[in-house]
């Protein structure tokens, strides 16, 4: 059990980093294509990095960095930061809501960008619709 928390641990900071890369990758206005080819990789693997399917390597980090004009520090930070946050909005919300968000949003960041679009699409056509 203690493993499987750590995991789970692992996973979600692997989400908040991924999240705060696409963030300073977006400010920078660059694009994933962009971002992957200055740094000699792949569109998929930055990809799975934002979507927190993979964790960058620490020379990653710091060549992301590089291109973004940031130290990783702000990546650090910026990733406690949105972890914080989701902590504070969690704080009043019954768990057993969190367990199935989390299985969402897991759901969510494992489909690829253009059916992910198409789920934000359909979820805001049905606000439309109340």
């Amino acid at each position: 059990m203690e493993y499987a928390v750590a995991d789970s641990h692992n996973r979600l900071m692997n989400e908040f980093i991924g999240q705060a890369i696409k963030q300073l990758r977006k400010s920078a206005y660059l694009s994933q294509e962009q971002l992957a080819h200055q740094l000699n990789s792949s569109t998929g693997r930055i990809s799975n990095i934002e979507r927190g399917s993979a964790m960058p390597s620490v020379r990653l980090l710091s060549e992301i960095a590089v291109v973004i004009g940031l130290p990783v520090s702000n990546i650090i930070l910026l990733a406690e930061y949105l972890a914080e946050q989701t902590d504070l909005a969690l704080k009043d919300v019954p768990s057993s809501y969190i367990v199935v968000q989390q299985r969402v949003m897991s759901s969510y960041n494992g489909l690829l960008p253009r059916d992910q679009r198409l789920v934000s699409e359909l979820m805001e056509s049905m606000k439309r619709c109340d």
